[in-house]
């Protein structure tokens, strides 16, 4: 103690002549975000200069939630050295503490903040939050959200998003929030079962709306046209339809009696023939040949009718 009173007299006396001794505080608490050498001290100096030379030497970011921050006497005034300010015009404690005064937002608010920035990165989107979120703490100051996507979200699936809290636009907080995001589709479902070949129809399918995580990998959306398809297995009611289950009707049907167009030399002779499979305009496919009975291919025109070159 005899000690200490020693020091405090040589620096007393070493400070310049009319000088204000500046008292650094033992213990503060802080209301924002980020604090300065200028807010541990117990009052203002008279001098703008010195006032503005102090605030420039910036400390840390507020102590979290149940969180202290401690200097020592010989960092404060390894600043104020580094900065160039005069070390004898303060008296500094041993150590000095720094508090917080704290807000809280609570989880729920937290979730539905999330929620409105992913809808609007992703619209539409339905989000799923994995694991429960805790309430935030921080200091007065203007509170803002942003996220730190890189590369596309993952729909359907888990997605582990960057979440960077601000207040007064400094970064205060980063959180990692697990979600699975999903995304509602219209998709058609059958009214009734039908029978392998048999034609869609409007009258046989309904409209609804499911997640997609829900639905097989090559659902058709409700916006799809399906016009001249057919199923090419038997499908039961309510069943959601899927690309693999259609089929493109064909133009010729294997059984079909059809026109064959012999071509031979500019000459063109239509006989009568049998399909002997299923095409579609441009497809080469077998038949035979009522005429002689010959089994030939030939190649599917647009009228029905199959072109064979000779």
């Amino acid at each position: 103690m005899k000690g200490l009173t020693v020091i405090l007299i040589l620096v007393f006396l070493s400070a310049p002549v009319g000088a204000e001794i500046l008292n650094v505080s033992e213990s503060i608490t802080v209301s924002k975000p980020q604090y300065s050498f200028f807010d541990l001290l117990a009052v203002q100096p008279d001098c703008e200069e010195l006032k503005e030379k102090l605030k420039e030497i910036e400390l840390d970011k507020a102590p979290d939630f149940q969180e202290t921050h401690q200097y020592s006497r010989q960092y404060l005034l390894y600043l104020l050295q580094r900065e160039g300010v005069d070390q004898n015009l303060f008296e500094i404690p041993e150590a000095v503490e720094v508090n917080s005064e704290l807000k809280i937002l609570k989880a729920e608010e937290l979730e539905k903040k999330i929620k409105e920035l992913l809808q609007e990165e992703e619209n539409g989107v339905l989000i799923e939050f994995n694991r429960y979120l805790e309430d935030i703490h921080y200091p007065s100051g203007e509170l803002n959200f942003y996220l730190d996507l890189r590369g596309n979200l993952r729909i359907p699936g888990n997605n582990s998003i960057p979440v960077v809290v601000e207040v007064d636009y400094l970064e205060w907080d980063r959180l990692r929030v697990s979600v699975f995001l999903d995304r509602e589709q219209e998709i058609y479902v059958l009214k009734r079962s039908l029978e392998t070949g048999e034609e869609i129809s409007p009258d046989n399918l309904t409209k609804k709306f499911s997640p997609e995580s829900d639905l097989p990998r090559n659902f058709i959306p409700a916006s799809e046209e399906l016009e001249g398809l057919r199923v090419r297995r038997t499908l039961s009611q309510e069943q959601v339809l899927c690309w693999h289950h259609l089929e493109e009707i064909p133009l010729v049907e294997r059984g079909d009696r059809i026109s064959l167009q012999l071509n031979s030399s500019g000459l063109t002779i239509t006989v009568p023939g049998e399909a002997l499979e299923d095409g579609n305009f441009g497809e080469e496919i077998r038949v035979r040949n009522y005429f002689n009975g010959e089994i030939i291919r030939g190649r599917v025109a647009r009228d029905g009718t199959v072109e064979i070159e000779i």
